[in-house]
């Protein structure tokens, strides 16, 4: 996946599989992602692309995070510009 992730007033907290860089790879329902990148990503179709608005309870909640490019300020809703552009799905036997 290829992701942006940005703050209300368009400050750049994180950035994956841009510029170059391998597509950011994760595993969904083990937080390695917020809660709400999680759950939008499992409804994406492969090659779409997405604007995701993400309300602090499932983003970074009341904490301060320290990202990539910048810090999360506490109780901030997120925005990710998110292109899917490959998966695979597991199935469990």
């Amino acid at each position: 996946m290829k992701l942006i992730g940005k703050l209300e007033d368009g400050t750049i907290f994180v950035t994956r599989g841009h510029d170059g860089d391998e597509p950011f790879e994760f595993k969904t329902d083990e937080d390695q992602v917020v809660e709400g990148l999680d759950k939008a990503v499992l409804s994406m179709k492969k090659g779409e692309v997405a604007l995701v608005t993400i309300p602090p309870e499932y983003a970074f909640g009341s904490d301060e995070t320290r990202q990539d490019l910048s810090v999360v300020p506490p109780n901030s809703t997120v925005y990710y510009e998110v292109e899917l552009v490959s998966f695979d799905k597991v199935t469990n036997l």
